[in-house]
């Protein structure tokens, strides 16, 4: 699993309403300006 920066996942998932479920959180993520790895890390995840 790549490392990714605390702080850009906390940057990037700032303002999502919980629970939410992955998809959620990556397409968050990605309207927010995501990088790739970020994005990776999140679909990967359980």
């Amino acid at each position: 699993m790549t490392k990714i920066n605390p702080i850009d996942l906390q940057k990037h998932l700032k303002g999502v309403n919980y629970p939410a479920s992955k998809e959620d959180l990556v397409n968050h993520a990605e309207q927010q300006g995501a990088d790739q790895n970020l994005l990776s890390a999140l679909k990967q995840s359980a």
